[in-house]
Parts: structure tokens; C-alpha cells; sequence
């Protein structure tokens, strides 16, 4: 059974406002992932061995909205209108850097699935 957590209801709570506000949180949540990203990359090369926390709530996060975002990016580009979220920054130029990094979770178990 799956229990229940601030993490959990975070992440149920960012779905149901994309579901319902997505013009509004697809793009805040667009700006914060980029920020994660880029905070994230500078601290990795300032050598913090925490660097990847905030990713992996970037992660966490992502993956909760990901159905809904799906859908309303479906819509999005039906009516010719440019993404409101960019899923391809993580995909691309996220997870490939984390995956050939040989320093990458030298002393933790980063970016492992919590429960």
C-alpha cells in the first residue's frame, strides 16, 4: 500500500491545478524548472554534494503533472499555440549530462525513486 505524504499530496495538488489553471501553472511551473535546472548545474560544478536534491523534487514534480501536462500540450499544439511547459529540457539536456557525469552520486544515492 502506498502511503500518504507532503510529497504525495504536493504532487497531487500541482496536478490538479495544472488540470484546472494550466495557462497559468504550466508556464510557473516551466520558470521553476528552469531555475532548478540551472541552480542545480551550478552547484554540481561548485562541487555540492547536495546538488541533486532539488532536481529530483524537479523530477518528482514533473512526473506528477506529466498525464494532465501531456493532454494540455496535445491541446496546445492542435490550436497552434507554442508549449507551455518543455518537456524536452529535461529529457535532453537534463538526464543525459546526469547519466555520463563520473563524478554523479560519488557519495549519495542521488535521483533514486523514493517512496
Amino acid at each position: 500500500s502506498t502511503s500518504y505524504s507532503v510529497r504525495v499530496a504536493s504532487c497531487d495538488l500541482l496536478d490538479i491545478l495544472v488540470d484546472r489553471y494550466p495557462q497559468r501553472v504550466l508556464p510557473a511551473v516551466q520558470a521553476n524548472l528552469s531555475a532548478v535546472i540551472a541552480q542545480s548545474s551550478q552547484a554540481n560544478s561548485a562541487g555540492s554534494e547536495d546538488w541533486w536534491r532539488p532536481l529530483e523534487a524537479a523530477f518528482t514534480a514533473v512526473g506528477a503533472i506529466a498525464p494532465t501536462a501531456l493532454e494540455v500540450l496535445e491541446d496546445e499544439k492542435s490550436a497552434g499555440r507554442q508549449p507551455s511547459l518543455d518537456f524536452n529540457q529535461l529529457l535532453v539536456s537534463v538526464v543525459p549530462g546526469i547519466l555520463t557525469q563520473s563524478r554523479t552520486c560519488s557519495n549519495s544515492v542521488c535521483l533514486g525513486s523514493r517512496r
